[in-house]
């Protein structure tokens, strides 16, 4: 189904964004670059093209039922955004890479279930979807922008061995809607020379790391309310300059 009409490989530039939905099974025969691709059927494959004839730029998981698996190949990385708006996305073991933003919203999800599912974030992530518990129990999330936790109290739920990396190049600032029923599992901080601000309260339930380096790395509050609960060990590292907390 095309939200807008079909461009061909002869056809002029489209004179705005080109949005295909996916209900059943995406080939991989010829040339497919739309802006977003919006996969809305059920136990949906995100499939990958043995030749990279599909070059996504955005991609929307929007599942009436069931679980979206991704199959791209590690290292497939996505120019623009990766969103989660109903149903659950499954990482597969994958290396994801999204140079946009990455979130899930209304009742979409994120499963990692794997050492190897690692999605790596140039710009922000936002939980604002359904509850994770159980889900989110292994893994490794790579950010580069803020981190947001909205929508369902336990939206961002990790356990296990599951593990949030701060390693941005600009100032980031974390926020809870709930600290409480959402929190961080194994949380670090390797954002040399730049800032990790609370924007409110935050939960780490088993550790802390920080990292030093060239530059120093910060963990702050941005004002005088905000609380880090770390409920298990802290673990600074020192270097040419310590990281500061």
């Amino acid at each position: 189904h095309l939200a807008d009409p079909i461009i061909g490989p002869n056809s002029a530039p489209p004179t705005s964004p080109l949005v295909v939905e996916v209900t059943s099974t995406l080939g991989d025969s010829g040339t497919y670059q739309p802006d977003t691709t919006v996969f809305t059927g059920t136990n949906q494959n995100i499939p990958n093209a043995a030749l990279l004839q599909l070059a996504y730029r955005s991609i929307r998981v929007a599942q009436t039922a069931g679980t979206a698996t991704w199959n791209l190949a590690t290292g497939r990385v996505l120019p623009n955004d990766l969103v989660v708006s109903s149903g659950t996305l499954n990482l597969n073991a994958r290396a994801v890479g999204v140079t946009g933003n990455f979130r899930t919203e209304a009742t979409g999800a994120l499963q990692m279930i794997s050492a190897a599912d690692s999605p790596g974030v140039t710009g922000n992530v936002t939980f604002g979807g359904a509850g994770t518990s159980g889900l989110l129990t292994n893994g490794t999330i790579t950010l580069n922008g803020s981190f947001t936790q909205s929508g369902s109290a336990n939206s961002f739920a990790p356990s296990g061995t599951h593990r949030t990396k701060f390693r941005g190049a600009t100032a980031q600032n974390i926020t809870f809607a709930n600290s409480t029923a959402s929190f961080f599992h194994r949380m670090e901080v390797n954002a040399a020379g730049r800032a990790v601000t609370l924007q409110s309260n935050a939960t780490v339930n088993d550790s802390l790391t920080m990292f030093g380096g060239g530059s120093q790395s910060i963990l702050n509050g941005g004002g005088t309310t905000q609380r880090l609960r770390v409920l298990g060990g802290i673990r600074m590292t020192q270097e040419a300059l310590s990281p500061l907390l």
